[in-house]
């Protein structure tokens, strides 16, 4: 516990936080909120498959005070020559 503090610690000058792929689950929800206190002036950028995490995403960010964030499609991502990978 005491490293992770100390990481968590360590990330208060972070300017972007971006979250790809998560569901948002309750596994998640600790990490980002603990995440979202320590670095409160951060520009946060969510994406979402297939408007599936749009009303959770919402949820999150008015539970811990995030104003200044986007939600972007996963897609959009994923389809980017630089980002693209062969999951096959």
């Amino acid at each position: 516990m005491r490293l992770t503090k100390l990481f968590f610690d360590s990330l208060q000058l972070i300017e972007h936080i971006h979250i790809y792929g998560l569901s948002l689950s309750d596994v998640d929800l600790p990490y980002l909120a603990l995440l979202a206190q320590k670095v409160p002036n951060a520009k946060w950028e969510f994406s979402d498959f297939q408007n599936k995490n749009h009303f959770k995403i919402e949820q999150f960010v008015k539970a811990n005070n995030i104003t200044n964030y986007k939600i972007i499609q996963l897609e959009d991502v994923m389809h980017r020559r630089q980002l693209k990978i062969n999951l096959q």
